[in-house]
């Protein structure tokens, strides 16, 4: 589910009426993060249910393989090198670093063993235990304050393999409001043009890429660059089945939305006169879910944000019903 088929749901599920949105596309950017958050605390069993009377949490990370189904858009490895101390310093990792789930080294050619994730007091003992003691054969490391210690000394200075729980992407629904239609329209892979000069009359300008020629426009008197941008724009979508492009003008910028196929890289502009653009080209305008090709978190995440949009307009039902779903 790409996050307009969320933002296109939501306003199914919660709407009284064919028209209109139960929130703003805007609004939608600002909290689909926040949900993706929210998801990711609970998979991982970070439960606001929690408290020392209820120590155990029956869902997530480690409860059982659908939890960990879940979980696993979000695993993701690097190599990291230890210091002469046997430390790496937490400003080391990567920046979507969330959470540790398991480290490696190659104790010999082509034989990987698992270093023991430890706390603190269990790695003292473990490392002073005259039955246990530092065997590179049998690694474990602890985490410290602002670094990550490793023993025995024998594997200082060896490259660990570090898989870790990143942190979601931040998605984002791209958009534009067609000023032709007053609707809203998703921006997936676009590029778009500012005329900032019109021209004269008898100036024409043309939109390409490297396979279709996309439509063109000749300057009339009297046109602004609005009006160029506009007649382009319709100029554009005559043939828009044919190239699989759609123009949509905001008012601001003439938007040219892939629709079909696999355009991308340069937009070619070709202009006769005195016409003057700005353009980007061709680029993703959207970022989805990391849980994107599962449909189960999709749904739950959709129930989260049904919650927090029911809260914002006030609406009891809609927030009772988010509840009673994510409790199932």
């Amino acid at each position: 589910m790409t996050a307009r088929d969320v933002f296109d749901f939501l306003n199914y599920l919660g709407r009284k009426d064919p028209m209109g949105n139960i929130t703003s596309e805007d609004n939608f950017n600002n909290l689909i993060p926040v949900a993706a958050n929210i998801y990711l605390s609970n998979i991982m069993g970070v439960s606001e249910n929690y408290s020392p009377r209820k120590p155990n949490i029956n869902y997530g990370l480690g409860k059982n393989q659908f939890v960990e189904n879940k979980i696993l858009p979000l695993i993701t490895n690097e190599d990291i090198n230890l210091d002469v101390n046997g430390q790496v310093a937490y400003s080391d990792l990567s920046a979507n670093y969330y959470h540790p789930y398991s480290f490696s080294y190659e104790y010999s050619p082509g034989y990987e063993v698992p270093v023991v994730m430890l706390n603190s007091s269990e790695f003292d003992d473990w490392k002073s235990s005259p039955n246990l003691g530092e065997d590179e054969e049998n690694p474990f490391c602890t985490f410290r304050g602002s670094y990550i210690q490793f023993a025995p000394a024998d594997i200082y200075g060896e490259t660990i393999n570090f898989t870790y729980i990143k942190r979601p992407r931040v998605p984002s629904m791209g958009y534009a409001i067609d000023y032709a239609t007053a609707e809203s329209v998703y921006l997936d892979n676009a590029a778009y043009i500012i005329v900032t000069n019109a021209g004269t009359s008898g100036n024409t300008i043309e939109l390409s890429t490297s396979t279709d020629n996309l439509g063109s426009y000749e300057v009339q008197s009297g046109d602004s660059a609005s009006d160029v941008m506009k007649r382009l724009a319709a100029a554009i979508n005559e043939n828009r089945y044919v190239h699989g492009c759609h123009a949509i003008y905001d008012d601001s910028k003439l938007w040219i939305n892939v629709e079909s196929g696999s355009q991308s890289g340069s937009l070619t502009i070709d202009i006769t006169g005195t016409i003057a653009t700005d353009d980007d080209d061709f680029s993703t305008r959207s970022t989805q879910f990391d849980w994107e090709d599962q449909v189960d978190c999709m749904f739950e995440i959709i129930e989260i944000l049904l919650g927090m949009v029911g809260i914002s307009i006030k609406n009891n039902l809609i927030a009772q019903w988010s509840e009673m779903q994510q409790q199932k």
